[in-house]
């Protein structure tokens, strides 16, 4: 965790600002956690997705998938993009656990490829 410091090196701050100045930035660490988290999330679901539709035109995967797996997962890569478009609107735990579902079905490809 960063750790925030002020310093009154030439003595122009009371303490009552430095304070004020400290609660407030205790106030936005939360949201800029919550931001970064959000981002990360972003970025693998985002990388998920490129990753499956680089495994989907494996010819090898493609032939040993079946119609409705093969339906399932660019229903999941459409989603998954339907949720990247709007990311300002989804929630973190919704973005997760669409990840989560990606990767199981990226793990399901990947596994059917050899």
């Amino acid at each position: 965790m960063n750790e925030i410091t002020i310093t009154n090196d030439k003595e122009r701050l009371s303490s009552k600002e430095i304070n004020d100045m400290i609660r407030e930035a205790e106030k936005y660490r939360a949201e800029d956690e919550k931001f970064l988290r959000k981002a990360n999330v972003l970025n693998a679901l985002d990388y998920c997705v490129y990753k499956m539709k680089n495994a989907l035109k494996n010819k090898d995967a493609n032939l040993k998938l079946s119609s409705q797996e093969y339906e399932n997962i660019n229903s999941g890569i459409a989603k998954a993009t339907n949720l990247l478009e709007s990311n300002q609107q989804s929630e973190i735990d919704v973005l997760e656990n669409h990840l989560k579902e990606l990767e199981s079905m990226l793990q399901l490809i990947i596994g059917k490829s050899f």
